[in-house]
């Protein structure tokens, strides 16, 4: 499953309605609605219980929402420290020919 896919699950808990989901993720509805599909299809359960006003997450919606805040929280360090790790190793490359050395330079 895509990283984006975590993210309309974490958007829509947090919203607790598909219409402000979708509009914080500049999505259809629809669109919201095929990707908590996929989710729930993967995950082979339901992960929400829906009425006509909002959605809340039910027990096993609670579970995958645990590990996806995780996986989340796992991405984000390790963006942080790949981008630490690349920022001190940026700096001017110079190549030469051997015989520059004659030449002390």
């Amino acid at each position: 499953m895509e990283l984006k896919y975590l993210d309309t699950f974490l958007t829509l808990v947090d919203s607790k309605s598909f219409t402000e989901a979708a509009d914080k993720l500049f999505i259809s509805q629809s669109s919201l609605s095929k990707r908590i599909q996929v989710i729930e299809h993967t995950a082979g359960c339901k992960l929400f219980t829906r009425n006509t006003r909002n959605v809340e997450l039910n027990y096993y919606g609670q579970l995958y929402f645990n590990y996806a805040k995780r996986i989340k929280a796992l991405e984000s360090a390790c963006d942080q420290e790949l981008q630490s790790v690349t920022s001190g190793a940026q700096g001017i490359t110079i190549g030469a020919i051997p015989s520059m050395n004659e030449y002390h330079i």
